[in-house]
């Protein structure tokens, strides 16, 4: 039969599932393996806990920044982006680029559905490639040469779908958006579209490396 002394019952592990024909096999086991067997799981655990909320969060901050889009709302819009220029002067560039002399650019609504890569982390900061299928209108409000203006706009979107409305001389154009998400040590998320979404003067200086760009998939 299998003694132990009481004292050392505590650096005893038994495992019920073997047993012998007169009781159970009893192995040693180190105290101190185990203890950092534990904080290595505890510490798995909460990390994904961490990242699955930090993801969380993004997806949520992602979808204020759409509807911010939809309601034209610019203000929103230039605080969300990253950029150099002052607040006032992304707002300008914005109510510019949104309505002019010659057009208007907006969101069609469609509830996208975003995809986002694995957070990646680099010199304190924090990244994450966003993707989803955008739709929008641009409207033209003089007469346009509608065939040099489709084939022109689906070459600067990479556009899926392009489809022309003679009735508000306007295009519908779908296509594949490219965001990366960059937050500091304040925890804030700030957005640079990688693709023509927006004029690319805005997040110039917000410029990511292309080993980081590999890394999120982009």
């Amino acid at each position: 039969m299998c003694m132990i002394k009481p004292e050392k019952f505590y650096n005893c592990f038994i495992i019920p599932e073997c047993k012998s024909s007169r009781g159970f096999f009893i192995f040693d086991i180190n105290i101190g393996i185990m203890k950092r067997l534990i904080l290595l799981m505890l510490l798995i655990f909460f990390t994904g806990s961490v990242t699955g909320q930090t993801l969380r969060t993004l997806e949520t901050d992602v979808r204020k920044l759409y509807v911010s889009f939809d309601d034209i709302d610019l203000e929103a819009v230039a605080a969300s982006l990253c950029s150099d220029l002052p607040a006032d002067e992304i707002y300008k560039i914005l109510d510019a680029y949104f309505l002019n002399d010659d057009n208007k650019f907006r969101y069609v609504y469609t509830n996208p559905k975003y995809s986002f890569s694995p957070l990646k982390t680099d010199n304190g900061k924090t990244y994450s490639a966003i993707k989803f299928r955008n739709v929008i209108r641009i409207t033209y409000f003089k007469p346009i040469d509608v065939g040099a203006t489709q084939k022109s706009l689906k070459e600067k979107f990479n556009a899926t779908s392009i489809t022309y409305d003679k009735k508000r001389n306007a295009f519908l154009i779908v296509y594949n958006a490219k965001m990366i998400a960059v937050s500091e040590s304040d925890g804030k998320w700030k957005y640079i579209f990688d693709d023509e979404t927006l004029p690319r003067q805005i997040s110039e200086k917000c410029k990511v490396s292309s080993s980081i760009k590999k890394e999120l998939g982009f």
